[in-house]
């Protein structure tokens, strides 16, 4: 777990106060993706270089925010990976919220543990 103040600020802002955030980034662009729980929205937002972000936002079913919870919390159970040297082009962050509780995982490249792995791709697969 991770303190909501340990989180950073540019993640806080998209993090609903009950969902997940990931963000995939490299040197052309990022994807951010937020669900929140309670709503079921999903908003992802693609922004490449030298072009304006673009933004868009729908709900997913019930069922889907679900699994996708499941994930999340089986993630949040994971123990944290070992130390790696941080790939420079490429990265991908992994956060969740449940009201006060946070966990927050810099892959410092792609990230590694099973269950966050699996949930940042099961992301990334609802955001198309």
């Amino acid at each position: 777990m991770t303190p909501l103040a340990g989180v950073p600020d540019y993640v806080v802002q998209y993090l609903p106060a009950h969902g997940i955030y990931v963000d995939i980034g490299g040197e052309e662009g990022s994807e951010t993706i937020a669900l929140d729980r309670e709503t079921g929205r999903l908003r992802v937002r693609l922004a490449h270089e030298g072009r304006p972000p673009a933004i868009s936002e729908r709900a997913l079913p019930r069922r889907e925010v679900d699994r996708l919870w499941s994930l999340a919390e089986a993630a949040w159970r994971e123990p944290p990976p070992p130390a790696h040297e941080r790939v420079l082009d490429f990265d991908e962050l992994l956060a969740m919220r449940d009201g006060n509780d946070a966990f927050y995982l810099d892959g410092g490249g792609k990230i590694t543990p099973p269950a966050a792995a699996e949930l940042v791709e099961a992301m990334a697969k609802a955001a198309r």
